[in-house]
């Protein structure tokens, strides 16, 4: 077997490896961003009220509130108003981030292993070319 043959049969499993695992992982980043779509933004005022910081907005004719989360308190302490985003079917979920950090994560692993195995693709075909 020499280095082209080789180079050959690496590629081609970085490509396998890369495309069975980016795939599913692209698609479920996909799907988790789709259901996003729907979010409206909504000014949300900040209170604090008792040790707690309350995050408080209107929306469909109702007042709604929630605590703030660790990493939200942290945040937006220091704050009076931000703006949220809500669900438009259910307009008392309200989350501080446009996007969730998990679809974030999912469509970058995703389309680097995609990536990696188109590259694979590629390589897995020098020996037909150069061979």
């Amino acid at each position: 077997m020499n280095s082209l043959e080789g180079a050959g049969v690496a590629g081609e499993l970085i490509s396998w490896i890369g495309l069975i695992i980016g795939l599913p992982v692209l698609l479920l980043g996909l799907l988790l961003r789709a259901g996003e779509k729907g979010l409206v933004p909504t000014e949300v005022v900040l209170v604090a009220d008792g040790g707690t910081l309350w995050a408080r907005w209107f929306s469909a004719g109702e007042f709604h509130e929630r605590p703030l989360r660790g990493a939200e308190r942290s945040h937006f302490a220091s704050r009076d108003f931000c703006l949220g985003y809500l669900d438009r079917r259910d307009p008392s979920v309200m989350r501080l981030e446009r996007r969730r950090p998990v679809a974030r994560a999912l469509l970058a692993l995703g389309s680097t292993f995609v990536i990696l195995g188109a590259c694979g693709f590629a390589l897995s075909l020098l020996p037909m070319v150069f061979g």
